[in-house]
């Protein structure tokens, strides 16, 4: 219990002092975010668009560049995301510089709604910025409204790396489109978060998930050939999928506003009665349409 008070005091003081985005009350022109989810949610609201498929190294999406170049760059504004470090500690040093900084909570797909919101009004661009929000919460409400009825959950396991033995935690941002769709995440790591977990191949055996998901090709490859997977019902059924990952992953890497689409897209796969009349090719197109500026 003292651990976990210590936890939450630790938390609190390490946000205590950084303003959330949605208090900030200036406008600015010139602003960047501290890493690639929220780079990838502010291009968005911009009616530019999106490459085929976003490079990490592509300075657009990638994490903020030195306090020096930011200051070099005339940037205004940097938006704090799911620091592993103080959000004090990089909010004093760009204050020295005259840089502001605020938080933006982007855990769950559900947050973006409000998060369109309060960008939108610091950049001057509330119309889009309510569009997308709008279209966010619409989906969202369509997503519960079909799965509003199942019961039977469909047990899944998220397989990263070659290996296929490292996975996220049910409660991580990184598996949120499981629980959009309804399906049950096997790995489940407690009260305390964690991004990755890494098992043994007992493990995954033990946990015997009906349906497997993975954004790596070569585990995807091994899984139907190499015979230590063999007792798998997910294998022996077929049910082992592949993320798409143009222009970027369905599901996390980072997770983004993209969970909408991934949720369409595991759905008419785990879910085939329940997602019968969902046409994915009309979603997409409105999707990428919405979020992503294409024609």
């Amino acid at each position: 219990m003292k651990i976990f008070l210590l936890l939450v005091i630790f938390y609190f003081y390490s946000f205590a002092n950084v303003i959330n985005c949605s208090d900030y009350k200036l406008k600015v022109k010139n602003i960047i975010g501290q890493s690639p989810p929220v780079n990838i949610f502010l291009h968005s609201l911009y009616e530019t668009k999106f490459p085929k498929k976003i490079d990490k190294k592509d300075k657009r999406f990638s994490k903020i560049p030195s306090v020096e170049v930011l200051a070099k760059n005339g940037v205004e504004l940097v938006v704090l995301y799911n620091s592993q470090n103080s959000f004090e500690s990089l909010a004093k040093k760009l204050k020295k510089i005259d840089i502001d900084t605020c938080y933006l909570k982007l855990h769950s797909i559900y947050d973006y709604i409000n998060a369109y919101k309060s960008i939108g009004k610091i950049i001057n661009k509330e119309q889009r910025a309510q569009e997308i929000s709008t279209y966010i919460k619409k989906e969202l409400n369509f997503l519960e409204n079909i799965t509003k009825n199942i019961k039977d959950e469909v047990t899944i396991y998220y397989a990263k790396t070659d290996t296929g033995l490292v996975s996220s935690c049910n409660k991580s941002a990184h598996t949120e489109v499981f629980d959009l769709i309804k399906a049950k995440n096997v790995v489940k790591c407690g009260d305390l978060e964690k991004k990755r977990v890494t098992l043994s191949l007992e493990n995954l055996l033990l946990l015997n998930p009906e349906v497997i998901v993975t954004d790596n090709k070569r585990f995807y490859k091994d899984i139907f050939i190499n015979k230590k997977y063999r007792f798998l019902q997910a294998v022996k059924n077929k049910k082992v999928y592949l993320v798409p990952k143009k222009p970027l992953n369905y599901i996390d890497n980072p997770p983004s506003f993209f969970k909408i689409l991934g949720s369409y897209w595991l759905g008419k796969r785990v879910y085939k009665q329940e997602f019968e009349k969902v046409d994915f090719k009309n979603k997409k197109k409105a999707f990428e349409k919405i979020l992503l500026n294409k024609e």
